[in-house]
């Protein structure tokens, strides 16, 4: 047997029985998941209806995430998505002995979980893109497929909105005034970039605060690397208050 790495030659023969042989292959994994994707719908009205009520209190357990991992060997994003296409697709009626049925409606079923988990996880790229998904898309259409048709047409989108930021600020800089906006631009620009930096090194600081609580009972070696990261966050803000210092004086010295 080859080896994973190993480039297998085939015969223009054992090349075509190859390419039918996956044809095949990938129809079956397609079949499959199919069925995968709609007992994971069936599964979402039933999580549902136990997050809602509380049910696996019942069960003793204190929190759907607990009752779902020892119960149905589920993790929490599993649950986390079944309960995210059952919010956005579900729905709930109250029966007449004061219960209540939970069901995702048959229009939704076809489409299969995974793309409706698509659908729902990115619902505001999908508005932001202009995409109304089932106007757009298919049920036969594969995950990859829409995800890739999304990115294209957000690519799009913000390739416009450059355009017309561009055009814009060309049409309402007066050229007499120009120095005096450029001026404000760029002073603006400069105070955002800081706000940026000081806003981002604080999440750093925080982040490199945790790791140190966290790497507190671990080797030497571990501490020694979160100190020297620590250090370089240090040279690093000195750097840039003396660079924009500077150039802050600069900036006053020609205002004058």
């Amino acid at each position: 047997m080859a080896k994973k790495n190993e480039v297998v030659k085939r015969t223009p023969e054992m090349l075509a029985k190859a390419q039918e042989r996956m044809t095949a292959i990938d129809a079956s994994i397609e079949n499959h998941l199919s069925g995968i994707n709609k007992g994971y719908l069936s599964i979402a009205p039933l999580i549902a209806e136990v997050y809602d009520n509380e049910y696996y209190v019942v069960k003793g357990y204190k929190n759907i995430d607990d009752y779902a991992k020892a119960e149905h060997e589920m993790s929490h994003g599993t649950v986390s998505g079944l309960r995210k296409v059952f919010d956005r697709f579900g729905s709930s009626k109250d029966n007449e002995d004061g219960t209540k049925s939970y069901t995702i409606p048959e229009k939704y079923t076809e489409w299969g979980y995974t793309k409706l988990l698509l659908i729902a996880s990115d619902e505001q790229k999908f508005k932001d893109a202009g995409i109304e998904p089932f106007e757009v898309f298919t049920s036969d259409m594969t995950i990859k497929t829409m995800r890739e048709a999304l990115a294209l047409k957000l690519e799009e989108k913000a390739k416009e909105q450059d355009a017309n930021a561009i055009d814009t600020e060309g049409k309402e800089v007066d050229k007499s005034t120009a120095p005096e906006v450029d001026k404000a631009s760029a002073t603006a620009t400069a105070e955002a970039r800081k706000d940026d930096f000081n806003g981002y090194l604080a999440k750093v600081k925080q982040a490199s605060a945790d790791l140190s609580a966290f790497a507190s009972n671990e080797p030497k070696e571990v501490v020694q690397v979160i100190d020297t990261i620590l250090g370089y966050i240090k040279t690093l803000e000195a750097t840039y208050n003396k660079v924009h210092a500077t150039a802050t004086v600069k900036d006053t010295k020609k205002n004058k």
